[in-house]
């Protein structure tokens, strides 16, 4: 999910994975499947079956530690700021806090966009100056991809290579 915020000279780009559930929702869905299996695991435990409930409880606590990782890893945002009255452009990384951050300067940095071998896939979208190059929205889908492009081309950045994975050098 891409969006776009303007304010005088000032572009904030919030790149986000998109969620199918919140993480309220997943702890639902993680209460009401555990609650199933443990009622199921129950009743064959009364019918003397009770070699199940351990192998009950293994599969919820990797089911729901499953879910814990993916809810927590689609909570990753990345936040591009654009301030072209003092030329700088700033990236920061993270989940829940800052884990990463970069900053360019506005007039030396370029878009590098590596193509896939799919034409579904989406591609990939690099910001790159004289000393560093780092890849932004690898979680987007194609069409996040395209919307991220043209916010980029918007706030000034040039687009200096395109190509396919393995094709393009700095």
């Amino acid at each position: 999910m891409v969006s776009i915020k303007r304010q005088d000279s000032n572009t904030t780009v919030v790149l986000s994975p998109n969620r199918s559930m919140s993480w309220a929702t997943t702890r639902l869905v993680m209460i009401a499947i555990c609650a199933f299996t443990m009622t199921i695991a129950i009743l064959f435990a009364f019918a003397g079956v009770w070699m199940v409930l351990p192998f009950a409880g293994l599969e919820m606590l990797c089911l729901c530690s499953a879910m814990y990782f993916v809810s927590w890893q689609q909570s990753s945002k990345q936040v591009i700021l654009a301030d072209c009255k003092h030329g700088r452009l700033v990236v920061e990384k993270g989940i829940y806090h800052i884990d990463q951050k970069w900053q360019f300067k506005l007039q030396d940095t370029a878009i590098a966009v590596t193509d896939r071998e799919q034409d579904w896939s989406p591609f990939e979208i690099c910001l790159f100056d004289h000393e560093q190059r780092h890849c932004i929205g690898e979680f987007l889908n194609r069409d996040d991809c395209d919307e991220l492009l043209s916010q980029l081309k918007t706030i000034g950045l040039p687009l200096r290579c395109r190509g396919e994975i393995g094709m393009v050098e700095f």
